[in-house]
C-alpha cells in the first residue's frame, strides 16, 4: 500500500493524539480505523471498508465524537488528512471517476465548474441536450408518453431516461400540461 504522510493539524491531549479534519478533532483511534480499514483495487483506487452510508455513490462514514454524530465523506476526510484543508466553497473531485475512492493521488480540489468540465472532457456527462422555451416545450409529441408513464408511477428521472430527454423537460410538461 502507498505510504502517505499525514499533513493535518495534530494535537496531544490526555487521551492521546487528535487530528483536525473536516472541522473536528478526531481521536487517533478513529483515524487509525479509517487508515487501516481500506483495500486497494486493481485500478489503484483505495476503498474504505468501514461501515458506511452511501450518498450519491460517495462513501459517508459515521463517527461519534463527544456524543455528537458526525457524518464525513470519506474522500474529503482523506484529502484533509493527506493533502491539506479544503478551500471554502471547493469540492474534492475524482480523477479516477470512482466516487468511493479515497486515494489522495486520485483526488483534486476544484469548483463545481471544474468538476463539470472534467466530467464533460471524459465524455461522462449524462445530461441530454435540452432546447425549451420558458413558455412551453418544443416537443409536444412527448406529452402523451410523459402522462402515461407519470400515471403509472414512474419518477421524472425514469421518464426522462426512457424517452431520452432531460428531466427538467419532463418537469415542465408535468407542471404546464399534465395536472
Amino acid at each position: 500500500m502507498l505510504d502517505l504522510s499525514i499533513v493535518c493539524p495534530i494535537r496531544s491531549t490526555e487521551e492521546g493524539l487528535e487530528f483536525y479534519v473536516l472541522g473536528h478533532w478526531f481521536p487517533e483511534h478513529k483515524i487509525n480505523l479509517f487508515l487501516n480499514k481500506r483495500y486497494v483495487t486493481a485500478t489503484g483506487c483505495h476503498y474504505s471498508t468501514l461501515p458506511n452510508i452511501m450518498h450519491k455513490e460517495y462513501k459517508v462514514l459515521a463517527f461519534r465524537l463527544n456524543g455528537k454524530k458526525i457524518n464525513a465523506k470519506a474522500h474529503r476526510l482523506a484529502w484533509e488528512l493527506f493533502v491539506g484543508p479544503i478551500g471554502e466553497g471547493m469540492k474534492i473531485c475524482h480523477n479516477c471517476d470512482n466516487p468511493p475512492c479515497v486515494h489522495p493521488q486520485h483526488l483534486f480540489e476544484g469548483t463545481t465548474l471544474d468538476n463539470n468540465a472534467d466530467r464533460s472532457s471524459k465524455g461522462r456527462s449524462n445530461r441530454k441536450s435540452i432546447n425549451t422555451e420558458p413558455k412551453g416545450p418544443e416537443y409536444p409529441e412527448y406529452i402523451p408518453q410523459i402522462e402515461s408513464l407519470h400515471n403509472r408511477g414512474f419518477s421524472q428521472t425514469e421518464i426522462a431516461d426512457r424517452l431520452g430527454i432531460h428531466q427538467s423537460l419532463v418537469s415542465i410538461y408535468l407542471r404546464k400540461y399534465i395536472k
